[in-house]
């Protein structure tokens, strides 16, 4: 597997850079988040936990893919979302019993 880094962007607000890259992967399938999470850790020598792979996009019938990265600056740590509490919804008085 070959990473190409085709775009680098610093973003200071967020604390992170933004690469676009090109990943080939000849005679292999296109790689899992993890596995690609481990390779660029490697390659820019941070551990694993300050990159998160956004997304991979491969394209068809040609052994290569594209993938939106973020490297953090300090260690990120996805969260998962709760689900929303609904409240039971609240009974208005009629009014009659308002005049109570």
């Amino acid at each position: 597997m070959k990473i190409k880094i085709l775009e680098k962007k610093h973003n200071p607000f967020l604390k992170r850079e933004e690469l676009r890259v090109e990943i080939e992967h000849e005679k292999e399938t296109t790689p899992s988040l993890s596995h690609l999470q481990q390779a660029i850790s490697k390659e820019i020598d941070k551990g694993a936990d300050h990159v998160d792979i956004r997304n991979i996009f491969s394209f068809r019938g040609a052994p290569k893919s594209n993938s939106k990265v973020f490297i953090w600056e300090e260690k990120h740590v996805k969260k998962k979302k709760e689900p929303v509490k609904e409240e039971p919804a609240k009974e208005e008085k009629t009014n009659e019993e308002k005049k109570d």
